[in-house]
């Protein structure tokens, strides 16, 4: 489901649903379980910086998550746990710098949705909620055959609510619950997002 559905334009922001690859994987799991922990049953969601994201590499890098650039299936699950968080965030700001930087060139979930925070901002329009929290400690993760990492990241979507021409703010999506899956590869230090689908 698109957070971001335009509302009385006849335009569902980005075709969201699933990776152009396909996201299943084969042989024997590797199963782990999220590296996370904590009492509270929903991750908070990080609060969206008014300032740009640096964008050279190495800035980019400092900024993830402890534990991202590991190689093994706990970082891939901190990836795409953090990850998720980047979404509504990038519609607030426009800031699509660390989308970008952990997009892999076949994800067309990745794509689909900075051509969404594009049109967004283009049209100025203003979004709020809409925030991804990955449920503490659920995530899990497999290899595939592929050798790429397979992550499920059970989590709640806020409501999503858009304004448009300085008009009434419009619920463009309620309130849901979903698990992502995503399809991560590991390459030149950190994992990339080759795929993402929900159910």
């Amino acid at each position: 489901m698109d957070k971001w559905r335009l509302l009385g334009a006849g335009v569902v922001v980005g075709a969201l649903l699933l990776c152009a690859a396909a996201c299943t994987p084969g042989g024997e799991p590797v199963v782990t379980e999220s590296p996370s922990g904590g009492s509270s049953p929903i991750a908070t969601t990080p609060v969206a910086s008014p300032s740009p994201t640096p964008t050279g590499t190495d800035a980019l890098l400092a900024q993830l998550p402890d534990g991202a650039t590991s190689p093994g299936l706990d970082g891939a699950i901190v990836t795409a746990e953090f990850f998720l968080t980047l979404y509504a965030p990038m519609f607030h700001t426009g800031d699509t710098a660390m989308w970008e930087f952990l997009s892999g060139e076949e994800c067309s979930y990745c794509s689909s949705s900075l051509d969404n925070v594009k049109t967004v901002q283009d049209r100025g329009w203003a979004a709020s909620g809409g925030e991804i929290a990955p449920e503490v400690g659920a995530s899990r993760a497999i290899f595939g055959d592929d050798d790429r990492a397979y992550v499920d990241v059970p989590s709640h979507l806020n409501d999503a609510v858009l304004i448009k021409d300085a008009g009434t703010p419009e619920l463009a999506e309620a309130a849901s619950d979903t698990t992502f899956t995503l399809q991560l590869e590991f390459r030149d230090g950190k994992w990339l997002v080759q795929g993402v689908k929900f159910a």
